[in-house]
């Protein structure tokens, strides 16, 4: 049987470099076995007693062979040797010799790597042809002496049989497909395949071991369902060409894995097949042997592809899985395509030998692509145990996908061992030898995180090089334990910035070294390891290289004792020293960090003087024991590169506890707080940095084992190497500062008192009253012990001690009672209402925020995994904050809720414009590249025109007021004006509503008023939808204008958003609020749907069946059918009850596109008007409704739209009937009053519950 050989290579733990496995069985493969297996036995003891006899060195103990095969049909066999030194030999010579009574001997070589090789035969003639494989030599790779002989050989019978004259069964499919109804089951024979044999789904072929199929050209095999083709220790399954009556062989095309479909395939090989489409072309373009499609699963185990046209394997979004397979003589050995390969134990040799080093499309051993930026552990391809070999191209080439390849040899590519390119992947390269290539490891393009560990790299041209000239390279290498010498041009090549570094061993900010050894011929300093090749010992058949590598950073002492051939055409001469860069750890150069705490313009770190060091004992409420841990300490942060050394006092800290619980506590907290205060700018923070702490960078040995062994608790990401923690500068000179209280705010108090009081409110910060500090120097607020920020609205929900709820309602007690939040400095205050507007380009500050975690790709995943409903949140209270600062400082004034907006769509120039076909408005350019929408006032009510609403802009208008003075914050910035229409104001071009250009303006310099006039007076063919706006332009002494209202354009816009449907549950009490956030809707995606739907109900817009999103934010856009004409009566309550988007009405509605129901669409025939929405946020409420007095708010709600709408540009009442039949105040108070009394009922039937 074939038996699977693992490859023992470089292991960090015993930190030495063991080539090669030791020496197992000599294994011929040749494969098939044929379903007669009738010779008898006397015969095979003969030939087997034969090959014991002529074994020297090395053994041939079994072969696995199959005795049948057709006449001219491509037989591939696989050699496999083991003996003394021949598993060893990166090289080794075999012949294949085979003779039949009467026929002319027929003989073959083959080159076995590193024991492993293969061969195809055919035989011309029928009859039993005796197989003879000698293996007679192996390469020893230095010719400074003849080396030991070895010899081993192996003698089998085959017979080949004429498919015109057989007792074999021959079963003959041509374009067949396998019952719908039942499985089946093929046993030893023969099987003719022409056209496609499709297995349907639901379908499980299963074929035994021992049988051929003789595939005819373009012939294929279609999986749908499942097949298992073979059994391991058993006779193989064989797919091979079909020859002609000439004897003439074509290449047959491929096995299709469908999606979904399942394959375990067990010693089956495939040769001759792959048929080529476009064969000047890379591996992407040639027809794969074996192609799986999406979802769908493969696994080889042993076997082949060997000896085909086309690429081996292809994979698509699939999984696959390699185990003990020969892929050979290839045009491409496999490609992945955001597919997942597990490969092991797997020997890919001389693929695509032929290629040109100057082809733009390479053929390689692998390739893995993806465009992903993410992925789970399972995601990741791995490689290991492996051998790749002798390649035209490349051995393997990662672009994009996660890799991690190990124990695994890489040699003899003429263009590179490994190539890595592509965005934001990861790959790990570990235990490996690469040598004997143009490029051993190419670095190249994108944002990848490469890292090559306890690896050789020798004899290349270049060992290992990094980034592409020109080019701004942004991807990180991290080198440790590695060994690169004699690589003839250098041993690291490193671009930096697009420009090669001369320090050619040196490394970069983004190659970062650790005990990497190269060469000493290129350097002066005394060298501290050595490396030497002594004479050959008489059991050896190679020079074996001693090693000795020492420096008391790395504490390395390789030896590699069994590497007799690694050094193949390796001249020893310049080679008896090694030197280790960056690794240098001065003890008495450091410099005191004298300014802010920088990270990563170092190679390395280390931590001394570890003090204070004690663990934090936590035990949340529910949590298991030994679940929760922590720990904090002090310490001084070495940060260096070669000579450079910086040193730093400071603080860890690392926690991990339950953080659904309200008295958790987490270090990734106190990163969040530090990026938040650089997002915001408050300088509240000392300088800070996430850290994967890796315990063998902490010299103190006592400290690294305690350290390790605190925070080994359930919910810990200690993996035995390193924990994540946050690292903080030390700050001197600091006390607790009196507890924060309502009462502060009108004392003395610290000169950032509401800066620091607004960023805890902002990051709902639960902080104990002993937890507010301030230097005794400048007497200002520092922010410090801050892992109990970031707290989620969920948590702060939970029933918990009016002790731990106060520390959240200080917070909001003092900002809001009074007018504290008046006396907040006015450039913050701008600086949030800019971020804070959907139509600004400024990111909302969650999004800002996220951003910059982003930014962190070591720590980021990790903080952006914990509580990602955070950052939706913190734009939730800066609307709230807005809101009240709106209420009590701004007076409802619009002109400064958006300040900068209002005024610059009202009085601000226009740079150009682009009609828009279809659409009552223009696209405008503003100044500082701010976009806005130009919306057409007409003269008459609204009117449909090819569906689409024309005359929208004073519905916009209204519904921009009503949603400041509801203080949602969540309708585009909207703003009127009388646009005068002159030379200045140039016309690009008439574009579709998605942008696409119907018509170019650009070089004929067309303005917009010429280009009016000629669709108004000289009657310019053009839509309809042009022609409306073209008839709205009017004179004034002489001057055209436009009246329009300006609606901003929403940034990060999503359209129709799908709302989850259990939130229609929830809105009529069926579920909760917990049941809502296990589906995967968070407080505050609920607050802002409430919040939608009682402004589509006060604005009358029935036609909103899906909501929006603006960053990480519901949004309500485009309000053109607001108010409502066709809707006669002053209140639809059916808006309220049951809002479009929960209960869509039928498409095509019958009663017109502005019907509003009697009852809810899809709603029960009984339904009362308490079975829909019953739910509603108290903060709305309270715009409407006076707690203190119980008193309503409409009629002074009303007022002030009014005032607001009187001091718009354009007088909203001049259109008759253009809000309805109902005033438009008037049925704004109405609907109002309908508002309060359904809450009233809400809350006689649910309580509490009502308001959220």
């Amino acid at each position: 049987m074939i038996k699977s050989t693992t490859l023992l290579l470089p292991s960090r733990r015993a930190m030495r470099y063991v080539l090669f496995a030791a020496i197992g069985l000599v294994l011929v493969t040749v494969v098939y076995r044929s379903a007669g297996n009738n010779l008898p036995e006397k015969v095979r003891q003969a030939m087997k007693v034969v090959s014991e006899k002529t074994s020297v060195g090395c053994r041939l103990d079994s072969v696995v062979y199959s005795p049948i095969i057709p006449i001219h049909a491509p037989l591939p066999i696989k050699v496999e040797v083991t003996g003394t030194h021949s598993r060893h030999a990166p090289r080794a010579k075999a012949t294949v010799v085979a003779r039949c009574k009467g026929a002319k001997d027929i003989e073959s070589g083959l080159t076995l790597y590193y024991g492993i090789g293969s061969a195809v035969l055919t035989f011309p003639k029928p009859g039993v042809w005796e197989v003879s494989v000698r293996v007679n030599r192996y390469i020893a790779q230095d010719s400074a002496e003849n080396s030991e002989t070895e010899s081993c050989s192996q003698t089998f019978p085959v017979e080949a049989v004429d498919l015109r004259h057989t007792d074999i069964p021959v079963r003959k499919v041509s374009g067949a497909s396998l019952g719908l109804d039942k499985d089946s089951a093929w046993s030893r024979g023969i099987v003719v395949i022409e056209g496609s044999l499709k297995i349907p789904a639901g379908v499980t072929l299963t074929v035994k071991p021992g049988v051929v199929f003789l595939m005819s050209p373009g012939s294929r095999q279609d999986v749908v369902g499942q097949v298992k083709m073979g059994k391991e220790g058993h006779d193989p399954v064989l797919f091979t060409a079909l020859p002609d009556e000439k004897g003439r062989v074509k290449p047959w095309d491929q096995i299709v894995f469908h999606r979904g479909s399942k394959g375990d395939l067990r010693n089956t090989w495939l040769t001759h097949g792959g048929s080529a489409k476009s064969p000047n072309f890379g591996s992407l373009d040639t027809t794969p042997v074996v192609h799986v499609q999406k979802n769908a699963a493969v696994n080889f185990h042993g076997g082949g592809l060997v000896d085909n046209v086309g690429e081996a394997i292809r994979g698509e979004v699939c999984t696959i899985v390699l185990q003990g397979t020969v892929i050979a003589r290839c045009e491409g050995g496999g490609s992945a395509r955001e597919a997942v390969f597990h490969m092991d134990n797997v020997h890919v040799t001389e693929i695509s030998q032929d290629q040109r080093i100057t082809s733009d499309f390479t053929k390689d051993s692998f390739s893995f692509f993806s465009p992903g930026t993410t992925s789970e552990p399972s995601d990741v391809s791995v490689i290991s145990n492996s051998v790749f070999a002798a390649g035209g191209g490349l051995g393997i080439n990662q672009q994009g996908s996660h890799v991690i390849v190990e124990s695994t040899i890489i040699e003899d590519f003429r263009r590179a061992g490994v190539l890595t390119s592509g965005e934001k992947s990861h790959v790990t390269l570990r235990n490996l030898i690469i040598r004997n290539c143009a490029i051993g490891l190419r670095v190249g393009y994108g944002k990848m995180n490469v890292t090559l560990d306890d690896s050789v790299v020798v004899n290349n041209k270049v060992g290992v090089w990094y980034g592409e000239g020109s080019v701004d390279n942004v991807a990180t290498l991290d080198i440790n334990n590695v060994l690169a010498i004699g690589n003839s041009e250098k041993n690291l090549k490193v671009y930096s910035t697009g420009v090669e570094r001369t320090n050619t061993d040196r490394g970069s900010d983004n190659v970062r070294l650790r005990c990497f050894f190269v060469n000493t011929g290129s350097t002066k300093r005394t060298p501290k390891s050595t490396f030497s090749l002594p004479q050959r010992m008489p059991q050896k058949p190679c020079l074996q290289p001693q090693v000795y590598l020492d420096h008391p950073e790395c504490q390395l002492n390789v030896q590699v004792p069994r590497a007799e051939c690694m050094w193949t055409d390796y001249s020893p001469e310049p080679l008896v020293d090694a030197r280790l860069e960056r690794i240098d750890l001065c003890a008495n150069c450091c410099k005191e960090a004298t300014e802010e705490l920088t990270f990563g313009s170092y190679d390395h770190w280390r931590l001394k003087d570890i003090q204070d060091l004690k663990d934090a004992s936590i035990s949340t409420e529910g949590s298991a024991p030994g679940a929760e841990c922590g720990l904090s300490f002090s310490a001084d942060f070495y940060q260096y590169t070669d000579s450079q050394c910086l040193k730093s006092k400071v603080r860890i800290k690392s926690v991990f506890s339950n953080i659904s619980h309200n008295q958790a506590e987490s270090h990734l907290r106190e990163l969040k707080t530090y990026y938040f205060d650089r997002v915001l700018q408050f300088h509240l923070t000392p300088p800070s940095f996430g850290l994967m702490l890796d315990f063998s960078h902490i010299l103190d040995s006592n400290a690294s084992a305690f350290i390790d062994k605190t925070m080994s608790c359930g919910l810990s990401d200690n993996n035995g190497n390193q924990v994540s923690t946050f690292v903080t500068a030390w700050v001197p000179d600091i006390g607790m500062f009196t507890k924060l209280s309502v009462l502060l705010a009108d004392l003395v108090h610290p000169k950032n008192f509401y800066p620091y009081v607004m960023f805890l409110y902002l990051s709902n910060c639960m902080k104990s009253g002993h937890s507010h500090f301030a230097s005794k120097e400048t007497f200002d607020y520092i922010l410090i012990d801050n892992d109990r920020c970031f707290v989620p609205e969920r948590v702060v929900a939970l029933n918990f001690t009016l002790h731990y709820r106060k520390r959240l309602t200080v917070l909001t007690d003092t900002l809001f009672s009074k007018t504290h939040v008046c006396d907040m400095p006015a450039d913050i205050i701008n600086k949030f209402k800019h971020a804070n507007a959907v139509s600004s380009k400024v990111p909302s500050l969650g999004s800002q925020l996220r951003e910059e975690i982003i930014k962190d790709e070591e720590m980021g995943p990790l903080i952006l995994k914990e509580n990602p409903e955070i950052y939706e949140e913190i734009d939730g209270r800066v609307s709230t904050l807005l809101a009240h600062y709106h209420r009590n400082c701004d007076e409802y004034d619009a002109d400064k809720y958006d300040p900068i907006l209002r005024q610059m769509y009202k009085t601000g120039a226009i740079q150009y414009a682009y009609m828009v076909q279809g659409r009552d408005y223009m696209i405008a350019k503003f100044e500082d590249d701010h976009i806005g929408y130009l919306k057409v006032v007409g003269t008459s009510v609204r009117q449909r025109i090819a569906g689409e609403i024309m005359n929208g802009g004073f519905a916009e208008l209204v519904a921009y007021h009503v949603d400041r003075l509801m203080e949602l914050g969540r309708t585009p910035v909207v703003a009127s004006r009388r646009l005068f229409l002159d030379d200045s104001l140039r016309l690009k071009g008439v574009i579709e509503p998605h942008g696409d250009l119907l018509h170019d303006y650009t070089s004929s310099k067309v303005t917009l008023e010429k280009f009016l006039s000629q669709v108004k007076d000289e009657g310019k063919d053009t839509d309809k939808t042009i022609q409306w706006v073209a008839n709205q332009m009017k004179t004034e002494d002489g001057a055209p204008f436009l009246d329009i209202v300006v609606v901003g354009r929403v940034k990060s816009l999503r359209v129709d958003v799908d709302l989850n449907p259990k939130m229609k549950d929830f809105l009529s009490h069926h579920i909760t609020f917990n049941d809502l956030e296990d589906a995967g809707v968070t407080r505050q995606m609920t607050w802002d749907v409430t919040d939608a739907i009682v402004f589509d109900f006060l604005t009358h817009n029935s036609e909103r069946t899906g909501l929006a999103t603006s960053e990480l934010r519901h949004v309500v856009y485009d309000n053109r059918p607001a108010f409502s004409p066709s809707i006669p009566t002053a209140v639809c309550e059916s808006i309220l009850r049951c809002h479009p988007a929960l209960y869509p009405p039928p498409s095509p509605n019958p009663h017109g596109p502005t019907n509003c129901p009697a009852a809810c669409w899809g709603g029960d025939d009984g339904e009362t008007a308490l079975d829909g929405n019953c739910r509603f946020r108290t903060h709305v409420l309270e715009r409407f409704y006076n707690f203190e007095t119980n008193t309503s708010r409409a009629d002074e709600f009303v007022d002030s739209l009014e005032k607001a709408l009187a001091k718009e540009a354009l007088d909203v009442q001049s259109i008759e009937n253009y809000f309805g039949q109902v005033d438009l105040y008037t049925g704004l108070k109405e609907r109002i009053s309908y508002l309060l009394s359904h809450i009233e009922q809400c809350q006689k039937q649910y309580g509490d519950d009502t308001l959220i």
